[in-house]
């Protein structure tokens, strides 16, 4: 992915995807484009910090402050 913004956002919206859900790291990486749970899980690490298991383990633990998720949306319009 060449905009790193983009991907930034996805990132933030599979994270919390994987604290609402059930569905599996593979399911969710399918959604957001990714055919390959591995490399999904690597740029969903550089985002987040953490991998997909560890952030969902730790129920976001890390996850971003209140309304950084909006702040991206709206730099994206």
């Amino acid at each position: 992915m060449k905009n790193p913004r983009i991907r930034s956002y996805k990132m933030h919206l599979a994270a919390r995807e994987l604290l609402l859900s059930d569905r599996t790291v593979a399911d969710i990486a399918g959604e957001f484009g990714y055919d390959n749970s591995s490399k999904f899980a690597g740029a969903f690490q550089a985002v987040m910090g953490c991998s997909p298991r560890t952030y969902r383990a730790n129920a976001g633990a890390r996850q971003p402050a209140p309304g950084s998720l909006e702040r991206e949306m709206i730099i994206l319009e």
